[in-house]
């Protein structure tokens, strides 16, 4: 599975802080064995402040941020079938101009 945009319970140590990831990776580069993802935590006033650095979605009755200035990789090992969550295309255009913003300045 493993699509772009996708989403995925976190099972590290820090999974209190951020339960989710999405991939951000590009599916041309699936044959790499690590993939480009971003944490999601629990919307607060202090971590939404910036809105085009972090777009929110909705899992279950809670509302998350995606904290794009935390940009990360991890093993795809990570992100397995059991712990996928949703897909989160609808997202694809304010993830971008996230990702612009943090790495080019616009």
């Amino acid at each position: 599975m493993m699509e772009q945009f996708s989403v995925y319970k976190n099972q590290g140590r820090n999974r209190q802080n951020y339960p989710y990831f999405i991939t951000v990776q590009s599916d041309l580069l699936s044959h790499l064995s690590t993939r480009l993802v971003m944490p999601l935590a629990r919307k607060s006033e202090t971590n939404s402040q910036v809105k085009s650095l972090t777009p929110q979605m909705t899992i279950g009755e809670y509302d998350y941020v995606v904290l794009t200035s935390m940009l990360t990789t991890t093993e795809d090992k990570n992100l397995s079938e059991q712990n996928f969550v949703r897909n989160a295309v609808e997202l694809r255009d304010r993830i971008v101009s996230a990702i612009d913003l943090l790495v080019l300045g616009i």
